[in-house]
């Protein structure tokens, strides 16, 4: 059966044309799922679900593409599978990495400290994930200068920008433009969003 032919048929209702679809496309799927970040074990998203993601997301595919838009079907499904996949696999683990990175989370504890998860011993994978992010973490906040390592310790003890500016002898503004600078370190160096 032609992929045209079996898109119309599944368009139709007849769901057995999908495994012609499926068969031609699961390369791409799995494809996907390599180009995703490695260590699979280590997220929340178990790799059986990201499949079964793409899977439905071909599907989706399939019931929605309109040859008349003048879009080849291979592209419209690699869009549609690229980001559904894609939204899942970050969307549930940045919802797992942010006890990570929230400074606001740990406000008593020390700057270091607060940058870990309070889990740690949950499970083995998660007290070698947390581990890893601390080394990685204090590594980076040993590179930090005095100034931004002092706007961070204050700030994680819940001083507002004018009480650090004030201690400091320096404006709020230039402190909010470190901590959006610290921010933006933090999320280049581990691809998630954190608060501070």
């Amino acid at each position: 059966m032609e992929e045209k032919e079996a898109i119309r048929r599944i368009q139709a209702g007849e769901d057995e044309a999908f495994t012609v679809i499926l068969e031609k496309y699961r390369p791409l799927i799995y494809s996907f799922l390599r180009s995703l970040p490695e260590a699979a074990g280590a997220y929340i998203v178990d790799r059986d679900d990201l499949i079964q993601e793409g899977i439905i997301a071909l599907h989706e595919a399939c019931c929605t593409y309109r040859e008349e838009r003048g879009t080849v079907f291979s592209t419209f499904a690699y869009l549609v599978i690229r980001r559904k996949m894609h939204r899942v696999f970050y969307r549930e683990n940045s919802r797992y990495l942010k006890e990570y990175y929230s400074l606001d989370q740990y406000a008593e504890a020390d700057h270091l400290s607060l940058l870990t998860a309070s889990r740690v011993g949950e499970d083995p994978v998660g007290a070698y994930n947390a581990r890893q992010k601390q080394q990685e973490l204090s590594e980076m906040l040993s590179r930090l200068s005095r100034e931004d390592s002092r706007i961070l310790e204050m700030r994680s003890r819940s001083c507002s920008y004018s009480e650090i500016a004030a201690e400091l002898g320096t404006t709020a503004k230039r402190v909010d433009n470190r901590l959006q600078r610290l921010k933006r370190r933090f999320r280049e160096r581990k691809g998630t969003e954190g608060s501070i």
